[in-house]
């Protein structure tokens, strides 16, 4: 059963690649929960960077990384996801320690928000949550998600979007190389940080809503 209205995501890149935060509003629909694409932003440290200015005190210097951090407590503390939103966030990579810095974050805790840290693994490796609260995953898994999804017609990208013409054509075009890395093929690696950052919360609220108890479990604030 899905609790929440909001689903969002946020896809981490390296500092020099983009990283993206997208926001789902989630509606009940005839044939399954219908996802309604409200919020996409993408930057990296030199590209875009505006948007995570508009939250950093100018008297204090920030790195990239806790800049970020307070651009996402930002929205989870917002009058709309307030207490009825969860995260989905790629924790592969740099996403590890960035995640860990999240949860260590008094503006971050303070809201309250579940979160669902996502570590892609190689093609064949198996789904589940490990006691530290990761969930092992391939991204073919995630990428079937959101494209059956996309194929009944359930997800909705509002035309206004910076990208949505963008988005939706990587999200029918994404393919996943074959092999053990489970890597993205060449031609779609320009914009999977925004495929992923729409990708994750679809494929999590499909999950919870087929899950009863004993299925996955927000990770534990620091």
């Amino acid at each position: 059963m899905i609790r929440h209205r909001f689903f969002l995501g946020l896809d981490l890149g390296e500092v020099k690649d983009f990283t993206a935060f997208a926001a789902i509003e989630v509606v009940g629909g005839p044939g399954g929960p219908l996802y309604r694409l409200i919020g996409l932003e993408r930057f990296k440290s030199d590209v875009n960077t505006e948007i995570l200015d508009r939250v950093s005190d100018s008297s204090v210097s920030l790195s990239y990384w806790d800049r970020l951090v307070r651009y996402l407590a930002r929205h989870l503390r917002s009058h709309q996801f307030h207490r009825n939103s969860l995260l989905g966030i790629d924790a592969t990579g740099i996403g590890r320690p960035v995640v860990r810095m999240m949860l260590e974050s008094p503006m971050v805790q303070e809201t309250g928000t579940p979160v669902y840290p996502f570590e892609f693994r190689g093609n064949g490796s198996r789904e589940y949550q490990r006691q530290n609260g990761l969930i092992q995953i391939t991204r073919r898994t995630v990428l079937s998600s959101v494209q059956i999804v996309m194929g009944q017609g359930r997800l909705k990208i509002p035309e206004k979007l910076r990208e949505a013409e963008v988005l939706k054509r990587e999200l029918l075009s994404v393919r996943i190389e074959e092999g053990r890395q489970d890597h993205l093929d060449q031609r779609t690696r320009e914009h999977d940080d925004m495929v992923f950052a729409v990708a994750l919360p679809i494929h999590l609220a499909e999950t919870l809503a087929k899950q009863g108890v004993g299925g996955w479990v927000p990770v534990r604030y620091a």
